[in-house]
C-alpha cells in the first residue's frame, strides 16, 4: 500500500467505500481479488501486482477504486482482519523466500556453470636431460583453444596453486585470466589431478624434489615415474628429447633378456674358460632402477640393479666388449652365474656349461678310535663322482648351489667339505644334537645311511625319574644315567 495517490483521488475512494461499492471476491495466495464500483481489482502488498480494469489506472497505475479499497482494508473491521491475514502470510512467505534463497546460493556455488564448461585449455609435456643430475625433467605448456600456439608454464607448483583456488594467471604476454579445472581437456585435468595429488603429499616440505628449479620443471620420484610419465604421454602433445633423438611416445617393461641390451658369450679356450660381455648404449635411472634403450624404460629388480652395478665396473675394451677368464675347475660355479646373467640378456656356452642335477648319498660309519666317518656320493644319473677331482673333470657343469647346499652342511658337522672326511668322536652332550637335528638335514639334501655301529649310539634307555617334596614343593628329577655311560 505504497502507493503515492492524489487526495482528491483518495476522497473519491473514501466515497465509494462508504457507498458500500467495495465487494469481496476471492482471497487466493497473496492476492485479494474484489470488485470495486463494478470494476474488477486485484490488490497485493506487492505495488507492482497490484491491477484494476478502469481506464484511470492504466494510465496512472493507481485511481478511486484502489483508494476505496486501501480505506476499506484500514477503516472496516472486516477489511482489518483481511489485511492481517495477508501481512502475515507475507511475512511467512519473505521468511521462507530467505530460506530457500540460501540454500539456492550454496547449489550455485557447488554446481559448476553449464556455460563455462568449454574445452578452452589444452597441456603439452617436454622432456629432457638434466645436464647436472643426468636425470630426465619434465615440462608443460599451455594452449589456448583454438590457438594452436602453446607457452611455457615457467612455474608448475604456482600454476598448480593457482588453479585450486580458481584464480587469475598469466598465460603468455598478453592473456590474463581465469583458469578452472572444468576448462582443461580430459587428458590435461587426469595429468592435472595426479599433479594436485603430489602438491599435497609434499605440503609443508621441500617440494624442489617434484618441481626443481623454481617450479620450472617437473621430476618424478621412481614410485611415481611409469604413472607419471604415461599421463604425461597422455596429452595432446608429447615429446622426450635425448641424444640425438626425439621420442613422441616411449614404453615400460621389465628387463628381460630379449631386451637386447646385454649379451653374455663363453668360449672356451685350452685352459680356461672366457666370457665376453658386450652391451649397447643405454642410459640408468634412479640408482639403477630404471634403463631406458631404444624409447623403452625397462624396470630392474634389486638383483638385476645388483649384477649391473658389478658389470659397469669392468674394463672396457674395444668396441665395448668386457672380457673375464676362469680357470676350468670353476666350471659349476660359472654355470650357476650364467643363469644370473640370462636374467639380463642373451647367453650363449658351450654344452658342458648346461647345468646337470645330481642326487647325494651320505654314507656314516662309525671308526676304530669312534670317530664318525663320512663319504659322500653325487649321482648324477650317467655316472657317479666320489672326489673333488673326478668333479672338476665332469664333461657338464655340476649344479653349483646345490654343491654348495652339501659341503655347508658338512663343515657345520664337524666334517671336512671333501667327498671323504671324518670328525671326533660324539662327545656324550653332543649325542642327542647329532641324531635329531643334524642327520635330518642331511636327510633334506640326500640319502642318509648309518652303520648300526654308528646307529647304537642312538638307541638309548628311558631315563630315571624321581619324584619328592621339597618345603611343600614338588620336586621332579630326570636321570638320564645312559648318557654318562656312553
Amino acid at each position: 500500500m505504497a502507493k503515492l495517490i492524489p487526495g482528491k483521488i483518495r476522497t473519491e475512494g473514501i466515497a465509494l467505500c462508504d457507498s458500500k461499492k467495495v465487494e469481496i471476491l476471492d482471497v487466493k495466495d497473496s492476492f485479494l481479488y474484489t470488485r470495486v464500483d463494478q470494476y474488477n481489482l486485484r490488490y497485493s502488498l506487492d505495488d507492482d501486482a497490484v491491477f484494476c480494469s478502469c481506464e484511470f489506472f492504466q494510465k496512472k497505475k493507481y485511481c478511486a477504486h484502489l483508494a476505496a479499497l486501501e480505506y476499506f482494508l484500514k477503516n472496516d473491521s472486516a477489511g482489518k482482519d483481511l489485511l492481517a491475514k495477508m501481512t502475515e502470510k507475507e511475512s511467512s512467505s519473505q521468511e521462507a523466500q530467505k530460506l530457500v534463497s540460501f540454500g539456492s546460493l550454496f547449489l550455485d556455488k557447488i554446481l559448476l556453470d553449464k556455460s563455462n564448461q568449454q574445452i578452452r585449455y589444452e597441456l603439452s609435456a617436454t622432456g629432457q636431460e638434466d645436464t647436472y643430475t643426468g636425470q630426465f625433467l619434465w615440462s608443460l605448456r599451455i594452449s589456448r583453444l583454438p590457438d594452436e600456439r602453446s607457452y611455457v608454464v615457467r612455474d608448475i607448483l604456482f600454476f598448480l596453486r593457482t588453479l585450486n583456488k580458481g584464480g587469475h594467471y598469466q598465460i603468455g604476454k598478453n592473456y590474463y585470466e581465469p583458469i578452472r579445472m572444468e576448462n582443461f581437456d580430459e587428458a590435461s585435468q587426469d595429468l592435472l589431478e595426479f599433479l594436485r595429488g603430489l602438491v599435497t603429499d609434499y605440503k609443508g616440505q621441500d617440494s624442489s624434489l617434484v618441481f626443481p628449479n623454481a617450479g620450472r620443471h617437473l621430476y618424478f620420484p621412481a614410485s611415481l615415474f611409469e604413472e607419471g610419465v604415461t599421463r604425461l604421454m597422455n596429452l595432446t602433445s608429447f615429446r622426450l628429447e635425448y641424444s640425438f633423438y626425439d621420442y613422441a611416445e616411449v614404453f615400460f617393461q621389465d628387463l628381460h633378456e630379449e631386451a637386447g641390451i646385454y649379451q653374455f658369450e663363453v668360449q672356451e679356450r685350452e685352459n680356461f674358460f672366457e666370457l665376453l660381455i658386450s652391451e649397447k648404449n643405454y642410459k640408468l635411472l634412479y640408482g639403477g632402477q630404471f634403463i631406458f634403450h631404444n624409447q623403452t624404460f625397462y624396470q630392474l629388480t634389486t638383483e638385476q640393479t645388483k649384477l649391473i652395478k658389478a658389470l659397469q665396473e669392468l674394463p672396457i675394451e674395444q668396441e665395448r666388449v668386457k672380457r673375464l677368464q676362469f680357470d676350468m675347475s670353476e666350471q659349476s660355479k660359472l654355470a650357476v652365474s650364467l643363469l644370473e646373467f640370462k636374467k639380463i640378456g642373451r647367453v650363449t656356452a658351450p654344452e658342458r656349461l648346461f647345468i646337470h642335477d645330481f642326487t647325494v648319498d651320505f654314507d656314516f660309519n662309525l671308526g676304530a678310535d669312534k670317530q664318525v666317518l663320512l663319504d659322500l656320493v653325487f649321482d648324477y644319473g650317467s655316472q657317479t663322482v666320489t672326489s673333488r677331482e673326478e668333479l672338476r673333470n665332469l664333461p657338464f657343469a655340476s649344479n653349483f648351489e646345490r654343491e654348495q647346499q652339501v659341503f655347508k652342511a658338512m663343515l657345520e658337522a664337524g666334517f671336512a667339505d671333501d667327498f671323504i672326511s671324518q670328525r671326533p668322536p660324539l662327545r656324550p652332550e653332543e649325542i642327542y644334537r647329532f641324531f635329531s637335528v643334524l642327520i635330518p638335514r642331511f636327510g633334506a639334501l640326500g640319502n642318509v645311511y648309518l652303520s648300526d655301529e654308528l646307529q647304537s649310539l642312538s638307541q638309548t634307555a628311558p631315563p630315571k625319574v624321581s619324584i619328592s617334596m621339597n618345603g611343600g614343593l614338588l620336586d621332579i628329577g630326570f636321570d638320564f644315567y645312559w648318557y654318562r655311560s656312553v
